[in-house]
């Protein structure tokens, strides 16, 4: 099972997202968000991953096109109404 590497990689992305917030780097604070948001998904933690959506979409949606913008907030409300679904294991 790969939820191991998931959790690995969800918790360095979340080390790594206040460094790169401080540097500035947009395009990789992007990449990593929506890294993690789908971490969060695969792991049916689905909602962290809405919530990580709608922090994308309110950091960095000013600098995506309209097109990404609307993926991403149908992606969060995606997630959003899965908020209370249980796992299926």
């Amino acid at each position: 099972m790969h939820s191991n590497h998931l959790s690995t990689s969800i918790r360095l992305l979340k080390q790594a997202l206040p460094m790169l917030q401080k540097q500035g780097a947009r395009d990789r604070e992007q990449v990593a968000l929506e890294t993690l948001a789908d971490g969060y998904s695969r792991l049916y933690r689905y909602s962290e991953a809405a919530d990580t959506y709608a922090i994308l979409e309110k950091r960095l949606g000013d600098q995506m096109s309209a097109e990404e913008r609307a993926n991403v907030e149908h992606v969060a409300l995606q997630w959003g109404l899965r908020r209370s679904a249980m796992p299926r294991w």
